[in-house]
């Protein structure tokens, strides 16, 4: 009600569900929150391939309780190791597995439902000896932090269009509002081959 009072056009966001579906989130609705935000804003660390499960019970409660249309935010989804170098850093290999986990939590993000996703987090950032941060603490990127700029810039305002079935790959299509988008991967290397309907393919 603050907020609205101050700016009506003001968008408030839901405190995050960041635990997976349980009672206290159907109690929540059941009290009327409904009445006090516009965009449902959820928090999860699971592997990016639980994404939709997770936030399928979230859109269940929200279309129970007539708030199916609204806007839903992915506002903290990250991965953290724990920091055995020097001033908190972690080891080349944990910011390879960094950099190799942004695109994948970017696009089943997207593919489950939300419609904007957060990376937690940019800055360096030490939870009692965890690591999260995208940048070192002198501020230099990590690969995960190319890794953003690399999903943002190609997927752009994202909507997806549905799965390629593979049984040895992942592949997700999108429309990031100016062209096609496909995120494919394998959990191992191997040569693939896809028909597409275009004439000019950039990878």
């Amino acid at each position: 009600l603050g907020f609205k009072a101050g700016d009506p056009n003001l968008p408030v966001l839901i405190g995050s569900f960041c635990r997976g579906y349980c009672a206290f989130d159907e109690n929540l609705f059941d009290a009327g929150i409904r009445d006090y935000f516009d965009i449902f804003n959820w928090h999860t660390y699971s592997g990016p391939e639980q994404y939709a499960a997770t936030l399928g019970r979230y859109l269940e409660l929200l279309k129970r309780h007539g708030c199916d249309g609204r806007p839903v935010w992915l506002t903290e989804a990250g991965i953290h190791f724990h920091a055995t170098l020097p001033d908190g850093e972690i080891t080349a290999d944990d910011e390879r597995k960094q950099a190799d986990f942004i695109p994948k939590s970017f696009a089943w993000s997207l593919a489950a439902g939300t419609d904007r996703h957060f990376f937690f987090v940019l800055p360096w950032y030490l939870e009692n000896g965890i690591q999260f941060g995208a940048l070192r603490k002198d501020l230099t990127p990590r690969p995960g932090f190319v890794a953003i700029a690399a999903a943002v810039d190609i997927l752009g305002e994202a909507r997806f269009l549905g799965a390629l079935p593979g049984h040895e790959f992942t592949a997700l299509a999108f429309h990031n509002g100016k062209e096609r988008v496909l995120v494919i991967w394998s959990g191992a290397p191997r040569e693939i081959e896809l028909a597409v309907a275009a004439e000019k393919v950039v990878v």
